[in-house]
């Protein structure tokens, strides 16, 4: 889970949260149990994904993630066209060229309606001209 995900569900601060990741828990015990909500929460769907059915304790949920995380099967690279493993560190990319693809892909707009294919530069060109080669056949061999 990233810094902020957990800094917006619980609402302490950012160096509150990477405090506790480092291994120094808030003093506050309402703190600390928002927290283990949070971290069993996680843990109960990423357990569930693998069909272990998970305890009712946040802690007792932890435990058993943290025993289970190495056989809880290998990550793959969100983009839509890679699907390489993750490895260290990795959250959600492999590499930061498939992190640009996958952003470029969510922000895309598509054309609006009756206005073009949407593409621009290269493939637009290689398009027109591939209708352009279509229509020139077409008459051709309606001519014949």
């Amino acid at each position: 889970m990233s810094v902020a995900s957990i800094v917006e569900q619980c609402g302490l601060s950012e160096r509150a949260v990477e405090s506790a990741r480092a291994g120094t828990p808030p003093s506050k015990k309402r703190s600390r149990d928002r927290l283990a909500s949070i971290a069993g929460a996680h843990a109960r769907e990423r357990l569930r994904e693998q069909d272990i059915k998970p305890q009712r304790r946040d802690l007792a949920v932890c435990a058993i993630y943290n025993d289970e995380r190495d056989n809880l099967g290998t990550r793959l690279c969100r983009a839509r066209d890679c699907a390489q493993p993750l490895t260290g560190r990795q959250k959600e990319w492999c590499s930061e060229a498939c992190r640009k693809r996958a952003t470029r892909a969510a922000n895309a707009r598509p054309a609006p309606r009756g206005q073009g294919s949407g593409q621009t530069g290269r493939a637009a060109k290689q398009n027109r001209r591939l209708d352009r080669a279509v229509i020139v056949c077409d008459s051709e061999q309606q001519a014949m």
